[in-house]
């Protein structure tokens, strides 16, 4: 957030700080920044997500995430956080099977890695065959961060 430093009228340095356009243009840009987010990496990854700012300059970011390209969801976290985040998404397969997908990532600096490879596929199907793979199916697709 870009802080705008106000002066009393008549104060030394007044000239700069006082209500005009500029001042009110950034505190909008604040406000939206503060409500909105901003967009810290948009496409699809399903190794390691390029951020284009560092984590650090923000109090918390959401990770928005899906596998197969099927629903989308969402973990939010404080940006200080240095455990594991776990990513996982259940839904069903075509062939009507269940599928559990997990990825565990961490976050470092403008980067978003998945940890020691930590990630797993596992199916239940109608026959109740059990398939457990180790197959990284999540994919990064949109991440925000809030300041």
């Amino acid at each position: 957030m870009n802080k705008i430093d106000f002066k009393n009228y008549g104060e030394s340095g007044y000239e700069n700080s006082k209500i005009n356009a500029t001042n009110l243009n950034k505190l909008q840009t604040n406000a939206e920044e503060a409500a909105n987010g901003v967009a810290l990496f948009e496409g699809a990854s399903v190794a390691t997500a390029t951020l284009n700012d560092n984590v650090s300059n923000y109090k918390y970011i959401d990770i928005f995430y899906n596998a197969f390209n099927s629903q989308s969801h969402s973990v939010r976290v404080n940006t200080d956080e240095t455990n594991v985040i776990l990513l996982q998404t259940i839904h069903a397969g075509t062939d009507g099977s269940i599928n559990f997908n997990s990825r565990g990532v961490k976050l470092s600096e403008n980067q978003i890695v998945t940890e020691a490879e930590r990630y797993s596929a596992t199916a239940i199907s109608l026959s109740k065959e059990i398939s457990i793979s180790h197959t990284n199916n999540i994919t990064i697709t949109k991440v925000v961060g809030y300041k």
